[in-house]
């Protein structure tokens, strides 16, 4: 069976959900989502994922979202 064929499901197991990421509580203060970020400059890693409740994602936030938001 050739890709073309396949469904998302089938080649996308993994739900968003239970992807390992790093990630944040919409709580925090920005100085603690900033130092978060800090130690994985040298990664893929360049996002957090915002969790609310029942850590359900809401969104991303990484370094140039900051620091658009400081100008």
């Amino acid at each position: 069976m050739s890709i073309i064929n396949k469904t998302l499901k089938e080649l996308l197991p993994l739900s968003f959900t239970s992807t390992p990421a790093v990630s944040i509580r919409k709580e925090n203060e920005v100085w603690v989502a900033t130092s978060m970020l800090i130690h994985y400059l040298e990664s893929f890693t360049d996002s957090l994922v915002v969790t609310e409740d029942k850590e359900i994602p809401i969104g991303i936030i990484g370094g140039k979202e900051i620091i658009k938001n400081i100008f």
